[in-house]
């Protein structure tokens, strides 16, 4: 299951360089979490969809204390930023000492 969220973290990284702001994502502090609450949508369309339905849409990961690396659990439902995240979110509370990387890789 490890390896599914490495893929969606790249396929996310991904789109948010795409249809994220850069001035946001240059500011982005990922230790607060909220990721789709401090980078806003370029709105390539007539109306705005919010960031989080245009990159990641309904993926997302379930969270709570117990979760670890042996027990991911993919969801079918959009993030809410509490119980279900997306996987930057999950990564990085997972692996806090990576929050660099994840920040280079969003902004190169």
């Amino acid at each position: 299951m490890i390896e599914k969220l490495k893929k969606d973290l790249d396929h996310e990284i991904q789109w948010l360089k795409y249809y994220g702001y850069r001035e946001d994502r240059l500011k982005l502090d990922l230790s607060k979490g909220g990721v789709y609450e401090q980078v806003r949508s370029i709105g390539y369309t007539k109306r705005v969809i919010p960031l989080d339905m245009r990159c990641i849409g309904a993926l997302s990961y379930e969270w709570n204390e117990n979760t670890n690396t042996d027990n991911l659990k993919c969801l079918n439902e959009r993030r809410n930023g509490a119980d279900k995240l997306s996987p930057i979110e999950l990564w990085v509370k997972l692996y806090p000492n990576e929050i660099e990387m994840i920040y280079n890789k969003l902004n190169e």
